[in-house]
């Protein structure tokens, strides 16, 4: 999971079950690797590559128009302009 990812599954997780809510979403993550890759196997191979880029296609945009109003269910209203990634700090290299 790309490290973006990785903040929002972070800022949700139960502390109680930290490692069983991480291996599910490892697990759930390569489920839905293997199911699209192969969905996308009997596509391509039923109706050709044209159709399955066109379905890729649409499902990028609708996936798109949706992460415009992600922020507003995720985030909470006082934490919308600056995510954990901006508050991190590495203590190894000094603050300007």
């Amino acid at each position: 999971m790309p490290p973006r990812g990785q903040l929002f599954l972070v800022k949700h997780l139960d502390v109680r079950r930290q490692s069983f809510e991480w291996s599910l979403d490892g697990a759930t993550i390569g489920i839905g690797a293997g199911l699209a890759g192969l969905l996308g196997s009997v596509i391509a191979t039923s109706f050709g590559y044209h159709v399955l880029f066109g379905i890729v296609g649409i499902m990028s945009i609708i996936s798109a128009v949706i992460m415009l109003f992600v922020p507003k269910i995720i985030l909470p209203r006082k934490s919308l302009g600056e995510t954990a990634l901006f508050k991190h700090r590495d203590p190894i290299l000094p603050h300007a």
